[in-house]
């Protein structure tokens, strides 16, 4: 039976296995062993949820494409006159899902063949690439603003500089929420420290 979360291990690890088939690759299985390790009903949402992600990415690739046509073409349609008013954002969003949803996907394909894969991720594959985006797209603002100072404010009015950090920052967003994290805790400190220093003024 595998395991309840993924990046636990799974069973049949190599330090469940007898001696004398303790040879494995990077896959947590004996050589030679290519048998699945996962019932059909567990691989019918495997599937569901490649081919979610899969819409993901082909969505993202597409807005990005539409945007940079529209910048080299004269804007004719309502849509692409509000597409071309709001790049590099608009541009920045759909490169965020991108990065987003590869990642997701580099995962999906990590942990269901190391055999830590579950159901209970699924929310988090559906949901994780929009907020890669919005992310993307936030943190954009706190650089165009001054507030966060990583890159030069005036940056973004390169169509491919908005596009490559949308899609570092989807890439990478735990990383980039760690970051904002440490500076959140330096400008406003924690629940806790605020409770206590209440406590302390009673």
């Amino acid at each position: 039976m595998l395991k309840p979360s993924e990046g636990s291990g799974a069973a049949g690890s190599p330090q469940e296995m007898p001696e004398h088939v303790r040879i494995t690759d990077n896959d947590h299985r004996p050589l030679g062993e290519f048998r699945t390790r996962y019932p059909a009903s567990a691989w019918a949402q495997i599937v569901i949820e490649l081919m979610v992600l899969l819409v993901y990415l082909s969505a993202s690739i597409y807005g990005v494409g539409f945007i940079l046509w529209d910048i080299e073409h004269a804007p004719t349609t309502p849509l692409e006159v509000r597409l071309s008013a709001t790049a590099p954002w608009s541009g920045m969003f759909f490169a965020g899902i991108a990065g987003g949803t590869l990642f997701a996907l580099k995962y999906l394909y990590h942990v269901v063949a190391k055999a830590e894969w579950n159901r209970d991720r699924v929310l988090w594959r559906f949901i994780a690439p929009i907020n890669c985006g919005v992310l993307a797209t936030g943190s954009g603002f706190g650089i165009a603003s001054g507030i966060i100072p990583f890159i030069d404010e005036s940056s973004f009015q390169n169509i491919y500089v908005a596009l490559f950090y949308g899609f570092f920052i989807g890439h990478f967003s735990d990383n980039v929420l760690a970051a904002l994290q440490r500076l959140a805790l330096e400008w406003f400190g924690t629940v806790d420290a605020t409770t206590k220093s209440r406590d302390d003024i009673r």
